[in-house]
C-alpha cells in the first residue's frame, strides 16, 4: 500500500512540472489594444467578455473562462471606454474563492428537530491574471482581469480552470481587443 501511495505522490509531483508557468507570459510594458468601444452601464464598474459577447455580471456564466475590463469609478450614466492603446503597468496573479452558502437540512426524529450542515465539498475557485492599464486619454480605466473557469479542483476541469496565458487571453478577447 505504501508503495502505491509513494508512486502516486511521485506521479502527482512530476505532473505539476508540466503546468503552465505560474508567472505567466504577459509582462509589464506590453499593451492592450482595444478595437471596439465598451460601454459600462450606470452604477457599474466593469463589463465582461465571454464567448465573444459583451456581458453584465448577471449574464456571466462562470463555468467558462472570461475577461472583464474595470474602471475606477461608478457613474450615473453609461461610461464608454473608447478604442485605445493601454500600456500594461503591472501584472498580478490571483486566486479568487467564491463563497457558497452551505445547505442546511432539517430532519425530524420524533418530536426532536435536528439541524445538520450539508458538506458541498471543496470551495470553488477561479485563477485570475490582472493586467493594470494606463492611458493618458482614459485615466479612469483600471485593469483587465481574465479568469479560468470556476472549479472545485475536479480533474475533469483541467485545463479550463487554469489562469489564462497570453494566447488564451487574446482568444477570450476575440474581436474586442488584443494584448501584444
Amino acid at each position: 500500500m505504501k508503495q502505491w501511495l509513494g508512486l502516486g505522490l511521485v506521479a502527482l509531483l512530476s505532473g505539476c512540472t508540466h503546468l503552465p508557468n505560474a508567472q505567466g507570459d504577459v509582462k509589464p510594458g506590453q499593451s492592450l489594444i482595444l478595437h471596439k468601444a465598451i460601454d459600462i452601464p450606470p452604477q457599474q464598474a466593469r463589463r465582461f467578455i465571454q464567448h465573444g459577447q459583451l456581458l453584465t455580471r448577471a449574464e456571466l456564466d462562470e463555468r467558462y473562462a472570461h475577461c472583464r475590463i474595470e474602471v475606477r469609478s461608478l457613474r450615473e450614466q453609461t461610461y464608454v471606454i473608447e478604442p485605445d492603446s493601454f500600456r500594461i503597468t503591472r501584472v498580478r496573479n490571483e486566486v479568487e474563492a467564491i463563497a457558497q452558502a452551505k445547505a442546511i437540512l432539517l430532519a425530524s426524529l420524533g418530536d426532536l428537530p435536528l439541524l445538520a450542515m450539508g458538506d458541498d465539498g471543496p470551495a470553488e475557485m477561479m485563477e485570475l491574471v490582472m493586467l493594470y492599464l494606463d492611458s493618458p486619454k482614459q485615466p479612469d480605466v483600471l485593469r483587465l482581469v481574465c479568469a479560468g473557469k470556476l472549479s472545485d479542483g475536479n480533474p475533469s476541469d483541467y485545463p479550463d480552470y487554469l489562469r489564462p496565458d497570453l494566447a488564451k487571453i487574446n482568444q477570450l478577447l476575440g474581436d474586442w481587443a488584443q494584448v501584444r
